[in-house]
């Protein structure tokens, strides 16, 4: 499997525009999502990178499909828990729409998509992984993370 890094983020080009109550319902569920529009800035429970237009979309929804069929070791950090982290393996085929609501735009209906953690997922604090969090990539929301070399397997194998 892969080593991945999601950020659940405010602001930038990595924000994710639904209120923090979805942000932790994410984090109490141990899932994690992508919230891109479609086509027409409409919202799409759609896994076909063919069916964005913004090139940073379709490589998004490309890696979430990519995790969706085989699994993969995540590091998930979210903007409601700036001063930690979530690590583990997301189960195979567990995508599943979630809805919440625009932030930036009133009353429109946020479609996100879900993956699902394998198992219970200890919460570690930034600070106890310095090394790794020094490898993010500080500007996309979603990467296959190649430069973690294999420190986040280890370290999700050492916690299970």
């Amino acid at each position: 499997m892969i080593e991945y890094f999601i950020r659940h983020g405010s602001g930038g080009s990595s924000s994710i525009a639904v209120p923090d109550e979805t942000i932790n319902k994410l984090w109490k569920e141990n899932k994690i999502a992508i919230h891109f529009p479609g086509p027409r800035d409409q919202d799409s429970s759609s896994l076909d990178p063919r069916d964005y237009i913004k090139p940073k979309a379709k490589y998004a929804i490309e890696v979430f499909s990519e995790i969706n069929d085989n699994g993969g070791y995540v590091m998930a950090h979210f903007r409601t828990k700036p001063d930690r982290v979530k690590i583990g393996i997301i189960m195979q085929n567990s995508f599943e729409p979630m809805e919440s609501v625009w932030t930036t735009i009133p009353g429109r209906i946020a479609i996100l998509k879900t993956l699902q953690f394998k198992t219970e997922i200890p919460h570690i604090r930034i600070d106890n992984v310095q090394e790794l969090w020094s490898k993010i990539h500080r500007r996309k929301t979603l990467v296959r993370w190649r430069s973690a070399s294999g420190k986040l397997k280890d370290l999700i194998l050492s916690n299970m």
